[in-house]
């Protein structure tokens, strides 16, 4: 998280609710005290969202 905080400029409060919405949304996921894409946001990470027909 330091390194979002120093990246962002953000303050660590906004920083730890970012990452707590994302959380519950199911886009992130803590590991091993490091937070990593999830659902929908891994798979646009790692470029494999398709687009449904007509979308």
């Amino acid at each position: 998280m330091d390194e979002l905080v120093a990246a962002t400029a953000l303050p660590v409060s906004s920083v730890l609710t970012a990452l707590t919405m994302l959380e519950m949304r199911g886009l992130v996921v803590d590991a091993y005290g490091r937070y990593r894409p999830a659902g929908l946001l891994a798979a646009r990470v790692d470029g494999s969202v398709r687009r449904q027909p007509g979308g």
